[in-house]
């Protein structure tokens, strides 16, 4: 609930202090996640001093007091919010800008998938992206940014690695198998695929057909142009 909350009113949130006895959950904070005190120090390049520069980290917390502490009743099996602190030392996400939240960055399995198939579609990440937000009527209604598409879609392609034309030849076996009168060959050199064949049913009947009424076409000498089509 105060997740739906946060998300509602432009801030993100974090899990804190936990608290368990028996692996019964007792305590547990929900804070926000600018929460906590600033750490790092700040490198002044005019200063003269020595050592390698510390990138600036301060701006990541603010030590922001919002949050709600939940504790179990006693006895009981139910929670109750025992401290609920609703001011924040921040500045609030515009609604405009709510995709940019954690949260709402965080890409769903039906996202994924979606990028994963536009990727197949030989539709890149950032036109993914586009046409999500044509869709669903503006960008703050999309889960991700164009930079989170750019990221699973490396992740695809990385995890597919060199393992691509593996998987082209298994599902040309798999088709070889469920497929009527499907041919599939296939050939490798020094561990690399050099040739690949496959021709389906109707491609055959195709090439049937051209090889018997060729010689009458060249006998009468006609003038022809015969698409053979494939099917992939």
């Amino acid at each position: 609930m105060y997740e739906t909350y946060a998300e509602k009113s432009g801030f993100d949130t974090r899990l804190g202090t936990l608290k368990v006895e028996n692996e019964v959950v007792k305590i547990r904070y929900v804070l926000c996640s600018m929460s906590g005190k600033p750490r790092g120090q700040d490198f002044d390049s005019t200063s003269g001093s020595s050592g390698s520069p510390v990138r600036r980290i301060n701006f990541k917390v603010t030590n922001c007091p919002a949050c709600i502490k939940i504790h179990r009743t006693k006895g009981g099996t139910t929670y109750e919010a025992y401290e609920f602190r609703e001011a924040h030392n921040h500045g609030l996400i515009a609604a405009r800008n709510f995709d940019l939240l954690t949260k709402k960055r965080k890409l769903s399995f039906s996202d994924q998938e979606y990028i994963a198939k536009c990727r197949l579609a030989n539709v890149g990440p950032i036109r993914a992206h586009k046409l999500q937000v044509a869709l669903k009527g503006g960008h703050h209604n999309v889960r991700g940014t164009k930079v989170d598409y750019k990221n699973l879609s490396r992740d695809i392609k990385e995890y597919i690695g060199n393992r691509d034309a593996q998987m082209v030849v298994d599902k040309l076996k798999e088709r070889a198998k469920h497929l009527h009168n499907f041919t599939f060959d296939y050939q490798v050199k020094a561990g690399e695929p050099t040739k690949l064949f496959w021709v389906d049913d109707v491609s055959k009947c195709n090439y049937e057909a051209l090889v018997t009424f060729w010689p009458l076409m060249l006998h009468t000498r006609q003038i022809c142009i015969i698409f053979i089509r494939t099917r992939y």
